[in-house]
């Protein structure tokens, strides 16, 4: 069955951008959201108003789902009202948030026993790249539902990648955002520790645009204001992927590894740096703003942030 129907169930940041390539790309898209100026703005560009998640999931062929954390997509569609209780024989639901694997599976086998198919596709790239409908898509799935679901993934992102069953998208989007995350928190650190002996942040980066530290954080969202105008760190760090975003999805890496028993030494310290980052006023700001947490101008006094008390 061609798809032309889609409930879009979540219109923040980057569902908005999906919102906007669906409708230039002819999909009739019907939206609910529980911020009410979310649904007013995808309104306002051509999308029809559902007041209940219901409504939107009986009006569509195709589900996506792009939500903040995993709690959030595991009620929409588990709980009472939700997705799996109004579903019909054949609708695509494709998942598109950052959760974990284990719930990926569990949502695809619930949505399976309902007579749907689920595939797990979460994107990277950003929110400018989700407006230009140029992000990565990691899928997991089977190819039949790959194959019903294509259009619509294509409609969203320039790369899409089937990584295999149901789960392993997820998977794949985390290890991808572990590799980010890190080269965030370092690449924060690396200049405070640069400038710190009077390098030019400017001068650093072309350094290490030319050296083993160039990274695609460094290039697309680097942490110093000014260096790239377009990144966050840039417009106050106004967020594309906010700091307690960050907190999420690196505690579903935990989750991840947790299940397969995989010991982590990496992301205690990335939780660990952007907690305390949250706790300290940048909760709502973009990740990158752990360069400006971390910075002990930014504080009354000067303190070391992982091992808070101690006087640096």
């Amino acid at each position: 069955m061609h798809i032309q129907r889609i409930a879009l169930i979540g219109a923040g940041q980057m569902g908005f951008g999906f919102l906007t390539r669906l409708l230039a790309t002819g999909f009739k898209v019907h939206v609910f959201d529980v911020s009410e100026a979310a649904m007013d703005r995808a309104v306002a560009i051509g999308a029809g108003r559902c007041e209940t998640m219901a409504c939107a999931v009986r009006a569509a062929q195709a589900v996506i789902t792009m939500l903040p954390t995993a709690r959030v997509v595991e009620q929409a569609y588990l709980d009472d009202g939700g997705i799996r209780a109004n579903l019909t024989e054949g609708q695509l639901c494709i998942e598109m948030s950052t959760i974990d694997p284990e719930l990926s599976i569990r949502i695809g086998g619930a949505v399976a026993a309902g007579g749907g198919e689920f595939l797990d596709a979460p994107v990277s790239g950003g929110t400018a790249k989700a407006f230009e409908g140029k992000l990565a898509v990691m899928v997991g799935g089977s190819s039949a539902a790959l194959e019903r679901g294509l259009p619509v993934l294509e409609a969203i992102g320039s790369s899409i990648i089937h990584v295999g069953p149901i789960g392993s998208g997820t998977a794949a989007k985390l290890a991808n955002n572990l590799v980010a995350s890190a080269a965030m928190l370092a690449t924060a650190e690396a200049f405070h520790l640069g400038t710190s002996y009077g390098i030019d942040a400017g001068t650093l980066t072309t350094i290490l645009e030319n050296s083993s530290g160039d990274t695609w954080i460094l290039r697309n969202l680097h942490p110093v204001p000014g260096v790239r105008p377009d990144a966050p760190s840039s417009r106050g760090y106004a967020p594309g992927f906010s700091t307690t975003l960050a907190i999420g999805m690196l505690e579903s890496i935990r989750t991840a590894a947790g299940a397969k028993r995989i010991p982590l030494t990496v992301v205690p310290a990335l939780l660990q740096a952007w907690q305390l980052a949250a706790d300290h006023g940048y909760a709502d700001k973009d990740f990158a703003s752990v360069y400006e947490f971390i910075r002990p101008q930014s504080r009354t006094r000067a303190v070391d942030p992982l091992n808070e008390g101690r006087e640096c």
